[in-house]
């Protein structure tokens, strides 16, 4: 059974998070960045917490962007939760999502184009609203806590975690936290370490495959249309080893669009690779022959900012690496490339400046991630083979400006 079939099944159809033995309970829903655990968790668990209305339990979703203080989170929290069982007052939920409901508000503003009397707000804090979302979310209540990659510098993670230790104890409701496995670092990164062992009771690991993760995405009723080439995006997305359900989106959107404009679907593969190395690195795969050699955009922005010798190995040394029978491993790209530059640096008769070998070097380092992606989808994945020029530069062009407009 997939990863995400086990966790659906354990915290819904076995009944964890209904359960009134986990009350009190702070579970970690952990795993990379990119992964989809907010998206699994909005369209597969999500749904299932209707239920809990109906024993007057509170389900809260909480955001932590935007969010300046633990107290705003903890206003959030109570609001919602009335809401979530009352199913009125949406919009004072709403609204509090987007402001802090900790400072004095003005008596009213307009809100995407619907005035909101700011002093009902400040109202339900000072009435017996309140209380009531307290009941709703005493001995079996559920709050679900995601963005905290996003999370404000103001708040402190022993503030943040002290907050939860609160609710879960005070409250007796489980609270789920979503979270990158690596979603802090440096002082922070210890002091999670520290503050999660006090606080955290269950440890769920979220690790989708890709076919698993492209699935879910590609359930969406939207995606209907590109049923005839669901398992080759599929396979496509497998060759790039992308786990991200941000790209797949990315990919299947402008796939979609692409075939409801009737062009041709043979560019369909170039269309999801270049969508993912663009959504990357914000550079297209359009290129100009030059002296037989393709100079790609990434290539002209080395040359543009005067690192010719990386130029110059992505056009002409980095083909008879990766083209060739036998080809190098990817993860040995960038040392080559240093290698390489040291080498030429060694072998020319001119003088060049310690200075700028270093920046180059430098740039290597910073740019590690495109330089690779670059050799990978160019001379790996060969973006372009198989389509007509006009084509090709056509994708391009869609991904870059996002515009496709059809032939006349």
């Amino acid at each position: 059974m997939s990863n995400s079939k086990n966790l659906k099944k354990y915290l819904i159809d076995d009944e964890y998070l209904f359960d009134p033995k986990n009350n009190g309970n702070v579970i970690m829903l952990s795993g990379v960045w990119g992964s989809g655990k907010t998206h699994f968790w909005k369209n597969r668990i999500e749904p299932e917490l209707e239920k809990l209305s109906d024993d007057n339990k509170a389900y809260v979703y909480v955001s932590l962007y935007g969010k300046e203080n633990t107290e705003s989170i903890k206003n959030e929290i109570l609001l919602k939760a009335y809401e979530s069982v009352k199913k009125e007052n949406g919009t004072l939920t709403r609204t509090a999502s987007v402001f802090n409901t900790t400072i004095k508000y003005v008596p009213s503003i307009s809100l995407f184009g619907a005035k909101i009397d700011l002093n009902s707000i400040n109202h339900f804090f000072t009435s017996k609203k309140v209380n009531e979302a307290k009941e709703y979310l005493l001995d079996g209540g559920l709050i679900c806590v995601d963005d905290f990659e996003r999370k404000s510098e103001n708040i402190s993670l022993n503030d943040l975690f002290g907050l939860f230790t609160q609710l879960s104890q005070d409250m007796k409701c489980k609270m789920v936290l979503i979270l990158n496995s690596d979603v802090f670092e440096g002082k922070e990164a210890v002091i999670f370490r520290n503050v999660k062992e006090k606080t955290v009771n269950k440890f769920l690991h979220f690790s989708p495959s890709i076919d698993e993760l492209y699935q879910s995405v590609f359930d969406e009723d939207k995606y209907k249309t590109l049923l005839p080439f669901q398992d080759n995006i599929n396979e496509w997305i497998k060759h790039t080893e992308e786990l991200n359900a941000r790209l797949y989106i990315q990919v299947l959107d402008n796939c979609l669009e692409w075939v409801s404009k009737d062009f041709s679907v043979d560019a369909l593969k170039a269309l999801t690779y270049i969508s993912i190395f663009f959504s990357k690195h914000h550079f297209t795969l359009e290129y100009r022959a030059e002296t037989n050699t393709n100079i790609y955009t990434v290539v002209d922005y080395f040359l543009h900012k005067g690192f010719y010798e990386i130029a110059s190995f992505l056009t002409r040394t980095a083909p008879q690496l990766f083209l060739r029978e036998n080809p190098l491993e990817l993860s040995e790209t960038t040392q080559i490339l240093m290698s390489h530059i040291n080498k030429h640096k060694k072998d020319d008769k001119t003088e060049h400046s310690e200075d700028y070998l270093q920046r180059e070097n430098e740039e290597i380092e910073k740019h590690r991630s495109l330089i690779v992606d670059f050799v990978k989808y160019v001379y790996i994945l060969k973006v372009d083979v198989g389509i007509e020029l006009d084509t090709y530069l056509r994708v391009n062009n869609f991904v870059k400006n996002g515009i496709l407009l059809k032939d006349n």
